[in-house]
């Protein structure tokens, strides 16, 4: 079973910054995942939630900001005001920071302002690293419009609710995804179950369930790869 650093080392160290991803390559991860944005002058940026309150007290969005104003904004003293600063990275600094070291599964973030022009966005960025990028989203139409753009950029679908799980059409409206990313709390549906038997599953997020009662997962994210890595280990998996 490979290992997924969530948002990079983020149990550790904060969450999408270049600290976390390196650190995350430190641990021995397989591949670590991210999350995009864009900008208010539709520059990609690794940030998460759809506002920067919880991580620097801000209550704008990454979509209401620009990203000169983004890349200035602390983002490390929340968590832990010793470390060395570290701001809002730009998808561009991620590629040449990872530079190939690791896979990376961009996750791409669902907004009204971007979602109908964020693949034509990133797509030419990530066109030639394909060996080691991936991409995922929860949104049906940013997947399909990557898929349109660039058939061979591995996609995963993001699925937390049941109701993705129990569509008629399930197998045909995602033929063409390359994994299903699944929230672990649905690890007992039956489809789930099945979809073990014949696709690439991947469950997130990971920290306390025992690997032995997914032994079948593709991959496992977490924030915490080394904890995860030893429980996998210790399941003699």
């Amino acid at each position: 079973m490979h290992i997924i650093a969530h948002r990079g080392f983020s149990a550790k160290f904060p969450e999408n910054t270049l600290l976390a991803f390196n650190e995350a390559i430190k641990a021995g991860a397989w591949m670590i995942e991210t999350d995009i944005r864009l900008s208010a002058d539709d520059i990609p940026m690794i940030f998460h939630d759809s506002s920067l309150k919880r991580v620097c007290g801000i209550t704008e969005g990454i979509e209401d900001l620009s990203s000169k104003i983004l890349s200035k904004i602390d983002i490390s003293s929340y968590f832990d005001s010793s470390l060395l600063l570290q701001t809002i990275p730009t998808l561009l600094k991620l590629l040449d920071s990872i530079h190939g070291q690791i896979g990376v599964i961009l996750e791409i973030k669902y907004h009204p302002k971007s979602c109908e022009k964020i693949a034509s966005i990133v797509e030419p960025m990530i066109a030639d690293k394909l060996e080691w990028l991936e991409v995922s989203s929860f949104d049906d139409g940013i997947l399909e419009d990557f898929h349109a753009l660039n058939t061979q950029i591995r996609l995963h679908k993001l699925i937390e609710d049941i109701e993705v799980l129990e569509r008629s059409d399930f197998e045909s409206v995602y033929a063409y995804v390359y994994a299903f990313d699944i929230d672990i709390n649905l690890l007992d549906h039956p489809k789930t179950q099945s979809l073990l038997e014949t696709h690439r599953v991947i469950f997130w997020t990971v920290e306390d369930q025992d690997p032995a009662t997914f032994p079948k997962a593709f991959a496992a994210m977490s924030n915490n790869p080394i904890h995860l890595k030893q429980r996998v280990a210790h399941g003699r998996l």
